[in-house]
Parts: structure tokens; C-alpha cells; sequence
């Protein structure tokens, strides 16, 4: 019996410092196995093991974490600095958005007051129902039932010219420029 603690004592160091053997390991765990008193003496030293080396790991933990940092280059103004890119980045790219469809709609919009053709806009009230519309210049116009008002897109450069089929009630703005 004596041999076997001995034994038991020389494999569970082994284990313990990680240089134990293939053939070691499975005497080790035969000794578990055959015998009760050694499972719990395996149990406390292992336990004992781990209660003695947490803290070491707890206390080396931020300098690891640190030579981490420093090996895969971040530093904390190197977080910041990407942030401030990619947020500057992105609000370039909406501002650039932007600015593209607003020249986009001034160039098309420009000529198609060039190229003479009139494009119309047209409110068809339902029948049964009525409906305000507000006009580019401020003038309001209620439409009744089954009334149809157009007016171009061009309205208020030049003139302000609509055409009603129907019953509409215009509240017109003042402009002595322009008349309606």
C-alpha cells in the first residue's frame, strides 16, 4: 500500500506540472479507480492546485491583456481615431448622396423648363368628398366633389396659371408680379 501512495504522489505531481506521460496518465487514473481515498486526495490537491493559482492568473491578467493590445497594435487612440474615421466617413458618404441628387434634380428640372414641354400636375377629387390643396406660392384651393384641378410645374416662376373642371374655392396669395 505504502508503494502505491508513493506512486500515487510521484504520478499526481507529474499531472500537476504537465509533464506526465501517456503511460503515466493511465496509471494515474487505474489508482483513481480502484480506490475511493485516492479520488478524494486527487480532488483535494487539484482543488488546492487551483485555489493556489488563480490569484497568480487574476494578477498577471491586465498585463496580458496590455501586451495583447501592444501585439496586435490598438490603443485606445487608435480605437478612437478608426471611430472618428468610419463616422466621418459615413457622413461624407450621405453628405456626397447629398449633393449628387440635389444637382441631379436642379439639372433635370432646368431642362425640362428648357425643352418647353409642359408637365402638368393633376388632383382628381373622388367623388363625395372634397379636398384643400396648397399651391406652390401659398395659394389654397378647395376642390369639391368630382372636380379636377391641374396646374404646371412650372407654376409661380412665371405665371400662375391653373385650369379647373369642376367647383373649386381659391384663397389666393398676394403677388402683384404675378397674376393669378
Amino acid at each position: 500500500m505504502q508503494d502505491k501512495d508513493i506512486l500515487f504522489e510521484e504520478l499526481m505531481s507529474n499531472y500537476i506540472s504537465g509533464s506526465i506521460t501517456d503511460e503515466e496518465k493511465v496509471s494515474l487514473f487505474a489508482l483513481l479507480e480502484e480506490s475511493d481515498l485516492y479520488k478524494d486526495r486527487y480532488n483535494e490537491m487539484v482543488k488546492l492546485y487551483a485555489l493556489l493559482h488563480v490569484p497568480a492568473l487574476e494578477a498577471q491578467k491586465d498585463a496580458r491583456y496590455v501586451h495583447l493590445k501592444e501585439r496586435l497594435h490598438i490603443t485606445s487612440g487608435t480605437v478612437l481615431r478608426r471611430r472618428w474615421f468610419i463616422y466621418a466617413r459615413n457622413i461624407a458618404a450621405v453628405l456626397l448622396l447629398m449633393v449628387t441628387v440635389s444637382i441631379g434634380s436642379i439639372f433635370t428640372y432646368n431642362k425640362l423648363d428648357e425643352s418647353g414641354e409642359q408637365l402638368y400636375n393633376e388632383t382628381t377629387v373622388p367623388l363625395g368628398s372634397q379636398t384643400k390643396i396648397l399651391l406652390p406660392d401659398g395659394s389654397t384651393a378647395v376642390l369639391n366633389s368630382g372636380s379636377i384641378l391641374k396646374y404646371p410645374l412650372s407654376y409661380g416662376k412665371k405665371e400662375r396659371n391653373v385650369y379647373l373642371v369642376g367647383e373649386g374655392y381659391f384663397e389666393v396669395a398676394k403677388d402683384a408680379k404675378k397674376v393669378f
